[in-house]
């Protein structure tokens, strides 16, 4: 049975990574709805070309970035988003400090991005989150894609795609705020890579 938390508690104070996971994946299909028509919601298109920044700041390199990541994330944007499905409404952060127990329902979403793309794309906030000792633990990370894979009926390789190239755009979006971090969303990406072999 699922924990229940007082509310106002984060899924990341729940203490069991697997029912946090399918906690998530249950409020990700309650969330997900077509994109209206001439909505101005960005696109995971659009946040892609945040790599571009990244590659203009450092003149076409990849800075303190380990250039293998930033090109396999470039590779992996490319990849997934000429072969998405159908977008539909994500929430763009859905990650364990953004899922709330409530008073009205058990849980409920916070913070949202508002972002067009597809329903796998969802899923890499979650991946980098609560922090470093679950994004970088191999174990936790295939488990939590068992999971989304059997919960939502996701394909396992493009979760774990957009999981990296998120990860790096994650972490190319600290350094860019701050000039400093992303450590922890680049050892998620290369966690993520080693199970795509």
């Amino acid at each position: 049975m699922l924990e229940r938390l007082t509310p106002g508690r984060t899924l990341a104070s729940l203490g069991n990574d697997e029912d946090a996971t399918r906690l998530a994946a249950q409020l990700m299909r309650e969330l997900w709805r077509p994109v209206p028509l001439n909505a101005p919601f960005p696109t995971t298109a659009q946040w892609a070309d945040g790599l571009q920044s990244l590659r203009a700041r450092f003149h076409g390199g990849t800075g303190p970035f380990p250039r293998e990541l930033v090109e396999t994330a470039e590779s992996f944007f490319r990849q997934l988003l000429s072969s998405s499905e159908p977008p539909v409404l994500l929430h763009g952060d859905l990650n364990h400090f953004n899922i709330l127990s409530a008073g009205r329902r058990p849980w409920v979403a916070i913070d949202p991005k508002g972002l067009s793309g597809e329903r796998a794309y969802e899923v890499g906030a979650l991946l980098r989150n609560p922090d470093a000792r679950h994004s970088t633990d191999e174990r936790v990370q295939r488990r939590r894609i068992d999971i989304l894979h059997e919960e939502l009926a996701l394909d396992r390789d493009r979760m774990l795609g957009w999981g990296i190239a998120q990860a790096v755009l994650s972490a190319w979006w600290s350094y860019e705020d701050s000039g400093s971090g992303g450590e922890s969303a680049c050892a998620c990406a290369e966690v993520l890579m080693r199970l795509t072999k």
